[in-house]
């Protein structure tokens, strides 16, 4: 039986006898009660308590080892817990160590918090203050709070890059100017004495925020009687935890969100979570992160999982947040290699440079299988159209890179990437000039002797051989590859022949100037391009080498000597250019 028990077994004594004999006998009898409790336990933990009764009110005051606490008795009903019972009267983390400590000394039945019964009776210590000139416990325990009305309650707070811990106070409370600078800084610091300078803080560190309102620490976790905006409310963010279980899923992680999570505890007892309520991200890595839905897990069971277990980490979603802040906030928590933001480029290198920028640049930093990406980027898309084309995800997978978009589209996922026609010059040069004049429908001779100086001007003649034959615009052309000499060139100049000389020119440089004498614009690159139908923010840039013309037809040609992948090729088709392979040399 507990002390609450004894008490009211003599409730009725009291009732009956002056107040200073009813003081004395309580004592006497609260101690005698005692005394048969720890009986036969000379190995358990002892401590002092008395008691004294407080005139005209409901609570009574202990002194315990060097302490006056002031309780009240509670009568346990179905449902309750002692986390919440505590919640709802303001008490936790004011010093919560010192809290449960005591509460275990008046309930010396009470051996497992987790394990309370309808019509138990516990004793609740309200305020825990040095007895006047008593001195502390010796436990060395810091005392956050001596009253009630001294500090409301404390919210822990992790900064996020960006933070100051004024803007964290400013977006939380609405405190005015005066007493934010007066009075709340001063007692930001004292319960955080780590922090020796309220302007310097950094991410990842815990803070322990003072709650202004005195409103806010005493709200019930889940209203008795839930209105119709905050149904709406639980579903919104009931479907923001199905969204953010489909992104993470993508990624690669497991998301649980069925059945029940059970953590152990290192000072014993378990908690058992709803995973309905209280989805887990189980990461490859072997972290896991409790998503807290409908942000109502109490703030002191946060800190028994993340104290219990140090590859736990715990997300409470506020209704106020979107899913991109929800994500930014769950992301930091996962401990990848490296996180690069929207403003953090990753740049591939190779034939074909790549520029990626995302709302998330996950670089996993696990072993992985031959099939899994090392690299995964991730994007919140506008719609549909604005995701990464099919062609340009698969050739991203060539150099271990996941892409997701979200939401996910279903155009193009499954269809084969098929390689268009490929327009093909030959492996040697001259065939490259040949299909350039093809393309634009000219005829043309080859291996063509043209006189230049006849017999019967002279006893002598003048015959100059042309690789390539043609005319453009009304005037004889010649396209020489073998190196016809300067002045061999002058001659047919002034002959009013145009003369090309592409000898020992590389076969991009010869598509160049052949497009140029036949008076053909032409871009000779390297082109970028993006992949997908959003902001260059966020997106994938392609520089592709090549040379852009159109042909006789109007058609987009992009000539290159590289061997390009399926997937680019059938990209640049769709982006509507025919590809003319050049060769190498």
């Amino acid at each position: 039986m507990n002390l609450s028990g004894k008490r009211l077994k003599i409730r009725h004594i009291i009732n009956r006898v002056p107040l200073p004999v009813t003081i004395y006998i309580l004592v006497g009898i609260f101690m005698l009660g005692l005394s048969g409790i720890t009986r036969g336990q000379e190995e358990e933990e002892t401590y002092a308590i008395s008691l004294e009764k407080t005139a005209g009110t409901d609570r009574e005051t202990y002194e315990v080892n060097g302490k006056k606490v002031v309780t009240e008795s509670y009568s346990i009903v179905k449902g309750d817990h002692v986390w919440n019972i505590l919640r709802q009267r303001g008490l936790l983390n004011r010093n919560l160590k010192e809290t449960l400590s005591v509460l275990k000394k008046l309930n010396s039945s009470l051996t497992n918090l987790d394990l309370i019964y309808p019509e138990d009776n516990i004793i609740i210590p309200l305020v825990i203050s040095p007895v006047e000139g008593g001195g502390s416990s010796g436990e060395g325990e810091e005392v956050i709070a001596t009253t009630l009305d001294e500090i409301e309650g404390i919210e822990n707070y992790i900064v996020e890059p960006g933070d100051s811990l004024i803007k964290v106070v400013q977006n939380l409370y609405d405190i005015p100017e005066k007493e934010l600078y007066d009075k709340y800084l001063d007692q930001l610091k004292r319960i955080n004495p780590s922090i020796r300078d309220l302007n310097t803080i950094f991410p990842g560190q815990k803070i322990r925020i003072p709650i202004y309102s005195p409103q806010i620490v005493r709200l019930p976790i889940v209203p008795s009687t839930p209105t119709e905006k905050a149904k709406k409310d639980r579903d919104e963010l009931k479907l923001m935890g199905r969204q953010l279980g489909e992104i993470f899923s993508l990624i690669g992680e497991e998301w649980l969100q069925s059945g029940e999570h059970v953590i152990p505890l290192k000072s014993g007892g378990q908690i058992n979570l709803n995973v309905d309520s209280y989805p887990i991200i189980s990461l490859r890595s072997g972290k896991r992160i409790i998503v807290d839905l409908y942000n109502d897990l109490p703030e002191d069971l946060t800190g028994l999982i993340t104290s219990s277990w140090y590859n736990y980490g715990i997300v409470h979603l506020r209704d106020d947040e979107d899913l991109k802040e929800a994500m930014e906030r769950i992301i930091i928590l996962c401990d990848y290699r490296k996180i690069q933001g929207i403003n953090e480029p990753l740049i591939l290198a190779g034939d074909i440079p790549l520029r990626i920028t995302a709302d998330w640049i996950i670089q996993l930093g696990t072993e992985q299988s031959a099939e899994e990406k090392n690299i995964v980027i991730v994007n919140l898309c506008d719609d549909e159209d604005s995701v990464t084309p099919a062609t340009i995800r698969r050739y991203l997978e060539r150099f271990g890179v996941k892409t997701v978009d979200y939401p996910p589209s279903q155009k193009g996922m499954e269809e084969p990437v098929e390689e268009p026609e490929i327009l093909r010059t030959g492996d040697d040069r001259s065939s490259i000039i040949k299909s350039l004049l093809s393309l634009f429908g000219l005829t043309f001779s080859s291996d063509t002797e043209i006189p230049i100086y006849g017999k019967e001007q002279a006893d002598f003649d003048f015959i100059v051989k042309a690789d390539y034959l043609l005319n453009i615009d009304g005037k004889d052309a010649i396209i020489d590859m073998n190196g016809l000499g300067p002045d061999i060139i002058a001659v047919l100049n002034e002959h009013q022949y145009k003369v090309l000389s592409l000898a020992n020119e590389l076969p991009s440089d010869m598509v160049t100037k052949t497009l140029d004498f036949l008076g053909i614009e032409s871009d000779p690159g390297p082109h970028p391009f993006l992949a997908a139908d959003r902001a260059e923010s966020k997106n994938i840039r392609l520089m592709i080498p090549g040379i852009v013309f159109k042909d006789n037809n109007g058609q987009d040609i992009f000539a290159t000597h590289l061997t390009l992948y399926p997937e680019i090729i059938s990209f640049l088709s769709q982006k509507g250019y025919r590809i003319l392979r050049l060769p190498q040399s």
